[in-house]
């Protein structure tokens, strides 16, 4: 008798793994726009710092010519 309310049946157990699939693909959902919101600032600040660097070697050009 214990054994048996013990054990929840098939069906509910069944419900109970979908559910727990469901919650782990929308974790690996949230993992990935995550990176994807990484990747893409990253790529902004790459180009940004790029930016910067020309400006300072641009000025570095214009001092050295107009001292």
């Amino acid at each position: 008798m214990k054994d048996r309310c013990l054990k929840s049946a098939p069906s509910v157990e069944k419900r109970r793994r979908k559910k727990k699939k469901e919650k782990k693909k929308g974790k690996e959902k949230e993992k990935k726009k995550k990176k994807e919101k990484r990747k893409r600032k990253k790529k902004i600040y790459k180009n940004i710092n790029k930016k910067i660097k020309k400006r300072k070697k641009g000025k570095e050009i214009y001092n050295s010519i107009f001292r």
